[in-house]
């Protein structure tokens, strides 16, 4: 399975996004409860700035969010901002809110992040796909769990639990809107091992 390439986001790139971002190594690892806090500032920066989380997974030295902006409707008489500033000002909200977390939990002080923040258009459905797999993929690439189930801190996680908008969106990417979930699960599941198997290295 292919992962998706990095390209540049138009000035009216209107396509899902993902973004993702590392901690430095002198940035202590989100404990359960930092992650907690982090998903809440995710959703609270996404209502904020006109978006909807595709899909997402945070880990304790990372994250990676897929991100769709919500259509405007150009008849209220509101402000529409560019794709580019958008993104900009969703991460700078984000990121200041983790930065605050990290700082109030911790003795740590100054930059906590390893580089400014990545942000890649996904252009084709399978750019999507592919992304959204790798997402849910990342606790099982990273040693962290043995199944994306297993992860709380995923969307995967409480789309399996339950979460109707979490299949919902998993669906749009992964299946078609008619689709069952137990098909798009088991879609999705066949394409979480190709991603692992293509990565990880065999023994």
């Amino acid at each position: 399975m292919r992962q998706p390439r990095d390209k540049t986001i138009s000035a009216k790139n209107t396509d899902p996004i993902i973004i993702s971002n590392q901690f430095s190594t002198y940035t202590p690892p989100l404990t359960l409860e930092g992650r907690e806090v982090i998903h809440r500032h995710l959703y609270t920066c996404a209502k904020q700035h006109n978006y909807q989380i595709m899909a997402w997974c945070i880990l304790p030295t990372s994250y990676r969010f897929i991100l769709l902006a919500n259509k405007i409707d150009k008849s209220r008489k509101k402000k529409i901002i560019k794709p580019l500033q958008q993104l900009a000002d969703f991460s700078r909200s984000f990121q200041m809110r983790v930065q605050s977390w990290i700082e109030y939990s911790s003795d740590h002080r100054g930059s906590i992040w390893r580089e400014r923040y990545m942000g890649s258009s996904l252009d084709t459905p399978g750019e999507c796909i592919a992304a959204t797999v790798c997402t849910h993929a990342f606790p099982i690439l990273t040693g962290i769990s043995n199944t994306t189930e297993d992860y709380f801190f995923t969307s995967y996680y409480h789309a399996c639990a339950g979460d109707n908008i979490a299949r919902q969106n998993i669906s749009q990417i992964v299946g078609k809107p008619d689709t069952s979930w137990s098909s798009v699960k088991q879609m999705h599941d066949k394409l979480i091992n190709e991603c692992v198997q293509t990565v990880l290295p065999k023994g």
